[in-house]
């Protein structure tokens, strides 16, 4: 099935380039990005309540734990081809107008879909895209449609949240989902734009998908918290349970490219 869909996407691709050069504006096509939360095998119900006692994941340092909370910003998501094909996601800021930040909260599914427009026709085979929001969206108020994961305009943006409760954390830490009563609460916060910056370039080779008027794509991509976790710098709950500034959180920005992985694609005809 994926050799016809790849043979008449080359057919399809001759034709809309024939129409490119005749300037047709309505050759463009629409994608949408799906980003599904897993904790290594656990592909669903993720989350717990706040002072919930059942730790259903361990870390590589088997430490038990649960999340009550997962978000991340996405912004410069940007396609490129293996024929040159390449289109960068617009960003916009303009009173309520608003194009390029999305913010993915795994307690809002609706969030975790993101449909891009306007897109080049061409066969596609790689993406990326930035977590947190550089200076230039700082400057335009972003805080304005990202409420909740805003410091200061001199810290910036936070890039990603993580909370949760492990039997080895003290408490004593705090978040949107996590009070400093809570015995076992944990909170990670991972943002700024500054010195330090802890934005991070996310690129994943995929599978070609072909984008024009006639298919809509599907792309489904993996972030895998146990990753950002026990990343490249392993987060321990007994030593450091809370981080709420960039310089803290330079420490483990690096784990958060490698939570991110490509599972498949489906090039959906209309």
């Amino acid at each position: 099935m994926k050799y016809i869909y790849y043979l008449g996407g080359m057919i399809a691709f001759a034709l809309l380039s024939s129409c490119e050069e005749n300037n047709d504006s309505n050759s463009a096509g629409t994608i949408e990005i799906k980003f599904d939360n897993v904790v290594g095998e656990k592909q669903s119900g993720i989350l717990s309540n706040p002072y919930n006692e059942d730790y259903p994941f361990t870390t590589a340092k088997v430490q038990d734990y649960n999340l009550t909370l997962v978000k991340y910003i996405v912004s410069e998501i940007v396609l490129e081809g293996p024929e040159g094909a390449y289109y960068a996601d617009d960003l916009v800021i303009a009173g309520d107008d608003v194009n390029g930040y999305y913010l993915v909260d795994e307690s809002n599914l609706s969030s975790q879909n993101v449909t891009i427009e306007g897109i080049m026709p061409g066969i596609y085979d790689q993406i990326s895209f930035k977590i947190g929001i550089e200076e230039e969206g700082v400057d335009q108020g972003a805080s304005i449609i990202l409420d909740g994961m805003f410091w200061t305009w001199n810290s910036g943006y936070i890039g990603i949240k993580v909370e949760g409760q492990s039997p080895q954390s003290d408490g004593e830490s705090f978040g949107e989902t996590i009070e400093e009563e809570n015995p076992r609460g944990f909170g990670y916060h991972i943002g700024g734009w500054g010195s330090p910056n802890n934005v991070r370039t996310v690129t994943i080779d995929m599978d070609e998908i072909l984008v024009s008027p006639d298919f809509k794509p599907e792309i489904h991509l993996v972030a895998d918290i146990a990753k950002f976790l026990d990343g490249g710098e392993t987060f321990d709950f007994s030593v450091q349970n809370s981080v709420h500034h960039p310089q803290a959180g330079s420490v483990y920005a690096d784990n958060i490219p490698l939570m991110f992985s490509f599972d498949h694609v489906h090039n959906n005809p209309l």
